[in-house]
C-alpha cells in the first residue's frame, strides 16, 4: 500500500558548502539520504514529493564547522500488510520454494503454499506442471502473491507468501 506522509529530517552541512547554492546542496543531500530507505514502521520511502523551502535557522555544531538544518518534507512510502496481494518478480528458486522481490521486501513462498500440481525440477531450477500446460515458475517471471506474514528488519522486510488461492500465481 502506498502512503503519503510528512517527515522531518536533520541534515548536516559543512561550512565549505555555505554559499549561494546551499539550498540545492541541502535538497540533494536530503534526497540521497532518504529515498529508497526504510523509515521505521512507515515502510520504504519511494519518492520525495514536496520539500519545505522554509528552512528553519540552522544550529551550529560546537567544535565543528558544520551546521545542522531541520527540513520538513512529504514522501510517498511503500508499506506491505498481511493479507495484501502484490505482483512481484521471482529472484531465487530452491527445492523448498522460491523468493520474490518487491522494492526492499523479499517474499518467500514455501512449497507448502504452492499448488500441488507444480513439481520441482532440480536440473532446470524451476517448478512446472508436467501435463505440458506451459505453466512454469522460473527466475525473472512475474507472479501474483498473497502476503501471509511479515517480519521487520532494520533495512528491509521479509515476508511469507502463498500462491495457492484463486487468481494468484503466474501473470
Amino acid at each position: 500500500m502506498y502512503l503519503r506522509l510528512r517527515f522531518k529530517q536533520k541534515i548536516f552541512l559543512p561550512s565549505c558548502e555555505f554559499n549561494e547554492n546551499f539550498k540545492r546542496t541541502l535538497i540533494s543531500s536530503l534526497l540521497s539520504s532518504v529515498e529508497g530507505k526504510k523509515i521505521g514502521n512507515f515502510g520504504c520511502i519511494i519518492l520525495v514529493t514536496e520539500i519545505s523551502q522554509h528552512f528553519k535557522k540552522a544550529k551550529l555544531i560546537i567544535g565543528s564547522s558544520s551546521a545542522l538544518f531541520s527540513i520538513n518534507y512529504v514522501g510517498i512510502t511503500l508499506k506491505f500488510f498481511k493479507g495484501e496481494v502484490i505482483d512481484s518478480i521471482i529472484s531465487i528458486i530452491t527445492e523448498f520454494g522460491f523468493f520474490t522481490e518487491v522494492g526492499n521486501m523479499k517474499i518467500f513462498v514455501p512449497k507448502k503454499f504452492i499448488p500441488p500440481d507444480f513439481i520441482f525440477d532440480q536440473e532446470m531450477s524451476r517448478f512446472y506442471i508436467p501435463r505440458g500446460l506451459g505453466k512454469e515458475i522460473s527466475k525473472d517471471k512475474a507472479i501474483r502473491v498473497r502476503i501471509i506474514g511479515t517480519k521487520q528488519e532494520i533495512n528491509f522486510e521479509q515476508s511469507l507468501g502463498s500462491i495457492k488461492e484463486a487468481n494468484l500465481g503466474l501473470l
